[in-house]
This record gives C-alpha cells, sequence and structure tokens, in this order.
C-alpha cells in the first residue's frame, strides 16, 4: 500500500501543477470579484449537501454494532469536507480538459486532416 500511496501522491502532485499551468492571472486579477463568488459557491454548495448527507448517515448507523463512538461535528465536518473536495476535483479536471482541447484545437485538428 505504501506505492499505491505514494503514486496517488505524485498523480495528484502532478495534476494541481498542471490546472496552476493553466491558470490566466491577468484574467482571473481582472474577474476577481465573479472568481470569489463562484470559488465559494463551489465550495459552500457540495459542503452543505455534504453536511445534509451526514445528518442523515450519522442518524441512521450511530448505533450499529462495531462502529466507534464520534461526535456529530466531527462526523459532519468529515463528510462535508470530502464532498467539497470531490466536487471541487472534478469541477477542476473537467475544466483543464476543456481548456487543453480549446487551446490545442488547431494543432488537434491538423493532425486529424493528415
Amino acid at each position: 500500500m505504501p506505492n499505491l500511496n505514494l503514486v496517488a501522491n505524485l498523480g495528484l502532485t502532478l495534476f494541481l501543477f498542471l490546472v496552476g499551468l493553466e491558470v490566466d492571472l491577468r484574467f482571473l486579477i481582472s474577474n476577481w470579484k465573479i472568481a470569489l463568488s463562484v470559488g465559494l459557491a463551489g465550495m459552500a454548495l457540495p459542503f452543505g449537501l455534504g453536511a445534509a448527507i451526514a445528518y442523515g448517515l450519522y442518524n441512521e448507523f450511530r448505533h450499529d454494532e462495531g462502529t466507534v463512538p464520534i461526535s456529530f461535528g466531527v462526523y459532519l465536518l468529515f463528510i462535508g469536507v470530502a464532498m467539497a473536495i470531490t466536487v471541487s476535483f472534478e469541477y477542476l479536471a473537467s475544466h483543464v480538459s476543456v481548456l487543453t482541447k480549446i487551446r490545442r484545437f488547431p494543432s488537434f485538428a491538423v493532425s486529424l486532416l493528415s
């Protein structure tokens, strides 16, 4: 498992590096209000939905045999953050792939035609 953990961390690091390469800072600074509101909404909405799911899951499974007692606040925080991070990575991956295809479309089209 340590090798798998190493590969996963390397993949995540390379993915975030590619995201950083695709960011246009001039465009981001000129539209900072919109970028900030979209970023906050993109984290708050999945976190809120994860909190709602956590409430139902916690009440459903907290008395089952073999489960470790945990406070609801810790459980809510874990599920909310897990949902927010998962959604944000999927969002970044889809936008990076679209941006890459758009920026490289002329060379991609030429390679298909030849």
